[in-house]
């Protein structure tokens, strides 16, 4: 079965109101960014604020899929294989 490394960006956010959430980016072959999400599948993620950051992520073909509802390119991804830090959030301000 193939498989895609991805390499993605995730960034914790809080709204005004409390509530905290990860957001996700995910790399393409042309280096653009675009929005990941995760169904409720997916358990070992980042979610808290001290993993903000670059990861990279195994994921299989049959496990990911690239939706253009609303507009815009979204990956959904179902289930993650394997998962490695690539850079820490400290290391992420020199570059973003």
């Amino acid at each position: 079965m193939a498989q895609y490394n991805i390499t993605i960006k995730a960034r914790y956010k809080k709204l005004e109101d409390g509530r905290s959430f990860m957001t996700f980016n995910a790399k393409q072959k042309d280096n653009k960014w675009i929005a990941c999400k995760f169904t409720k599948n997916v358990k070992n993620i980042p979610s808290t604020e001290n993993e903000e950051g670059l990861y990279n992520i195994v994921v299989d073909a049959d496990n990911a899929n690239i939706s253009n509802a609303g507009g815009y390119k979204t990956l959904w991804i179902d289930h993650v294989e394997e998962i490695e830090i690539a850079q820490r959030e400290d290391s992420l301000k020199d570059i973003f």
